[in-house]
């Protein structure tokens, strides 16, 4: 296996950290405007609460993306590295492979700021917004398509009894406006995707933005009056902006309209709000109605042509506030005995720390799912080779001769530390997926109901999980057949890793016809006896 062997020349770490590097990172562009910083909220400039930071946030997508930030007009924290008085029409959107809106201002973004992000969304881009309660974030995508009627840019009011109000009693049942930026999170529903539903067994899962390393994300941070994520009224609109005219859901190859999808459900309380500090906080004396609301949508426009896009109810979920604490609570003048709690949010306690974790996940969920398929990344390349670098995997390459189901299933234990399972899955089946034009997972958009003469098959016929790792480890199996790292680097040297996926995954589904046969047969068999003994016969 001489591609192991060039392995442990040191020589040959430098250009293969490069391939690395270029195959995991996406290229992300965060605009943000009027009182939104791109740094840390924990400023000395900002102890009374003026301005939002999401230097938390950040720090995360710099740990899965290049990022580059991009504020409106000027940073109001003086965050380094952020491009000033940013317009979309005088920019190269092109250079990225998403962009993230987590605007304050209320508005309408000029029209050809909203032509330039829509090419970009129709050419494949994919995009993620945000805004809060009323028509806050609307002035950088309340316009934009699908996003428009993915989430209301018109949206409940922050007092009053409509309000969506998350937050969460403390340790001692009792809710403040403060409780936002302590360590007990919200409680999400989940929208669950039922796979291989059997008599005694039921396979679900979450969506993959909803997916971590320690199972479903169902916690987020909490705020007494978020924002609404909600289904369109129409899929059929037509678009004009400038030159441009499109579909607003365009139809996939099946001449069906893909709809968006509510993933998350955030429930309002029911209790009131109100603030400990009145001079800067503005809580809720009154009760908000009990109701669950839309917290995550999410839309597939791969089936489309175009780009995928997530929207989220509040940027109250991403914000350092809802995170790692309020600066306001730094203050000399804060005298509340739960300071210290609110000084750092989730990182109070350990089990605030795994909240984070998860919701951490999240956003890097958010990522990995608006940017599919090869390009100057390649995600797939990445988890091969990054797995083939382990000792203790290169250790079973080298002296165990494993089926590729055998191998894989081994590996993946050491690839769910770079991506969640929901998340492997996808990648993993990319190369099938270049060649097999069928809905595979459960989350995938639903082609509607099958017309007369309509062979489409729905959900991928063997084990999901099972399949993938497949793929896994036919991968790898190639990746060490490899003659050397300049091999991979080489033209072709991805489409070996592809090619060995397929082949593995083709034996795989082979070896299930052959099972399903025969349980077939023995099925059948039994039916046949126990009808005979049950009738008597």
């Amino acid at each position: 296996m001489p591609i192991l062997e060039d392995l442990l020349d040191v020589r040959v770490h430098g250009p293969l950290s490069e391939l690395l590097e270029k195959w995991w990172r996406t290229k992300v562009l965060v605009v943000a405007d009027t009182i939104v910083s791109l740094g840390p909220e924990q400023h000395p400039n900002n102890m009374n609460e003026s301005y939002f930071g999401m230097g938390h946030l950040l720090d995360v997508l710099g740990g899965v993306a290049w990022v580059t930030k991009a504020h409106r007009g000027t940073d109001p924290l003086g965050a380094p590295s952020v491009v000033a008085n940013f317009r979309f029409d005088q920019h190269d959107l092109s250079a990225y492979d998403q962009i993230w809106l987590l605007g304050y201002g209320s508005g309408v973004l000029p029209v050809p700021e909203q032509a330039a992000i829509a090419a970009f969304m129709n050419a494949g881009g994919g995009l993620f917004a945000t805004g809060d309660h009323a028509t806050l974030g609307s002035a950088l995508a309340g316009q934009l398509p699908r996003v428009r009627s993915m989430r209301r840019w018109n949206a409940p009011p922050p007092l009053g009894p409509t309000r969506v109000d998350t937050t969460q009693p403390d340790a001692n049942n009792i809710v403040v406006f403060e409780n936002q930026s302590d360590d007990i999170p919200q409680k999400l529903l989940l929208k669950f995707y039922s796979w291989r539903e059997g008599a005694i067994r039921r396979e679900v899962y979450p969506h993959p933005v909803l997916c971590s390393r320690w199972g479903p994300i169902e916690v987020f941070p909490d705020h007494m009056h978020e924002g609404e994520v909600v289904d369109p009224a129409k899929l059929d609109e037509v678009m004009t902006l400038g030159s441009l005219t499109f579909d607003e859901y365009p139809k996939n190859a099946g001449g069906d309209r893909v709809a968006p999808q509510i993933v998350a459900w955030g429930k309002s309380t029911g209790r009131a709000s109100p603030e400990v500090m009145s001079d800067v906080h503005v809580g809720a004396d009154d009760p908000s109605n009990v109701r669950w609301t839309g917290a995550v949508g999410v839309y597939d426009g791969r089936q489309c042509g175009v780009g995928r896009v997530v929207v989220d109810s509040t940027w109250h979920h991403f914000f350092d506030i809802n995170l790692i604490g309020d600066n306001a609570a730094n203050r000399a003048s804060v005298t509340d005995p739960r300071k210290p709690i609110w000084q750092k949010g989730f990182k109070y306690s350990p089990q605030g720390q795994a909240a984070l974790d998860r919701i951490d996940d999240y956003f890097r969920n958010i990522v990995r799912w608006l940017s599919p398929g090869t390009g100057s990344f390649n995600h797939f390349n990445a988890v091969v080779a990054q797995i083939a670098l382990n000792h203790q995997v290169r250790e079973v390459l080298e002296t165990t001769h494993l089926s590729p189901l055998e191998l894989g299933a081994y590996a993946w234990e050491h690839a769910v530390r770079y991506a969640p399972p929901c998340t492997l899955t996808e990648w993993m089946l990319e190369p099938i997926l270049e060649i097999v034009e069928i809905p595979v997972f459960p989350w995938d958009p639903d082609p509607g109901p099958l017309e007369p003469g309509d062979i489409r098959i729905r959900g991928w016929p063997a084990p999901l999980r099972q399949t993938a790792q497949t793929a896994l480890g036919g991968a790898l199996l190639a990746f060490a057949g490899l003659d050397s790292v300049k091999a991979l680097q080489d033209e072709g040297g991805d489409q070996t890793l592809r090619d060995g996926a397929r082949k593995a995954v083709h034996g795989y589904v082979r070896q299930e016809v052959a099972y399903n046969q025969a349980r077939a047969e023995s099925l059948s068999a039994l039916d046949k006896r126990l009808g005979r003994r049950a009738t008597g016969a």
